[in-house]
């Protein structure tokens, strides 16, 4: 995305190396070392996030096909670190979501599927298709 080796370096410094134990009745366990992420709390996850989010919406709003609102076409919904993908069709739903993939791949992010089961609400009076995160 273009930031400087300077920048890469501090926000990496951030993000390894890092720590924590589990406060427990008994007291806390000892320290477990933290291979992956952003400390919880911290306050450059929401940075990261922003730095991240932002191209991602303007890219899939860009080139995804959503439903009509009166003049705008909407194709994602955002809070936090939750996204929701918007669309007139399951098949474009589909193409919105490998969009999402496209983009997370080329960028290095590994998307965080935690394996629940995802909604899908439709109008499709001939049930729903199948919804893949590949």
């Amino acid at each position: 995305m273009g930031f400087s080796n300077e920048f890469t370096q501090l926000i990496n410094s951030m993000c390894v190396g890092n720590i924590t134990s589990i406060i427990t009745n008994f007291g806390n366990t000892d320290p477990v070392n933290c291979y992956r992420g952003v400390p919880q709390g911290s306050p450059i996850s929401s940075i990261l996030f922003v730095i991240f989010l932002e191209p991602l919406l303007q890219w899939i709003n860009d080139r995804a096909v959503g439903f009509q609102m009166k003049t705008s076409n909407i194709s994602s919904l955002a809070f936090v670190d939750d996204m929701c993908l918007l669309s007139n069709t399951v098949d474009n739903l589909q193409q919105n979501i490998d969009k999402v993939q496209e983009f997370c791949f080329y960028y290095g992010v590994e998307i965080n599927y935690d394996g629940r089961e995802k909604s899908v609400y439709t109008t499709n009076e001939q049930g729903n298709s199948n919804i893949y995160i590949r």
